[in-house]
């Protein structure tokens, strides 16, 4: 459960714009599939019903894993959207500026 949280958010981060597409958030059926499994994702990570369990097959895990995992997920969704989001494109300016003119 938890590698599909990382895939989307990664698959999110480098969705930034022109000129290869437009951002996610503009598709509104897409966010609204997004948040909807996403809400899925997240109620299947800290469920403790176990005919949900039994279902996926999958076993109980103690609640402070379970805490731990949700803030672990919420803290590297929010660190790698930052890096490409703001990190990036930073940098990407900077090396622009101070770029070093081709000799011909």
């Amino acid at each position: 459960m938890i590698s599909i949280q990382q895939y989307v958010a990664v698959a999110l981060a480098v969705n930034i714009g022109k000129p290869f597409r437009v951002h996610f958030f503009e598709n509104k059926w897409f966010l609204l599939s997004f948040i909807l499994l996403s809400l899925m994702n997240l109620t299947l990570m800290i469920t403790t019903s176990t005919d949900i369990l039994s279902f996926m097959h999958l076993d109980l895990m103690p609640m402070e894993f379970m805490r731990f995992v949700v803030i672990v997920s919420i803290i590297n969704t929010v660190a790698t959207l930052a890096w490409e989001w703001i990190v990036v494109p930073f940098a990407a300016r900077h090396n622009r500026k101070h770029a070093v003119p081709a000799k011909n």
